[in-house]
């Protein structure tokens, strides 16, 4: 079946390289998913989940100052 499909692939290159790209898309994204479950699951790796305190400084909305009083 692969070697009568060999004459296509010159004219139809999309015919390998559209399954090829679904399955390193689809690869990559389980060892994604596997390296964030093993973060998310060992108590000694939790703190990489986190955001440290610049971070959080840096995601904070400012709150708006209060206006200073006027001089009578």
């Amino acid at each position: 079946m692969v070697a009568q499909g060999r004459q296509y692939l010159q004219t139809a290159w999309w015919l390998s390289i559209l399954p090829g790209l679904a399955i390193v898309i689809t690869a990559i994204a389980a060892n994604m998913l596997a390296a964030w479950l093993r973060i998310a699951t060992d108590p000694a790796q939790r703190w990489r989940l986190t955001l440290d305190k610049p971070a959080r400084k840096a995601l904070k909305p400012a709150s708006p100052k209060p206006a200073a009083k006027e001089a009578k």
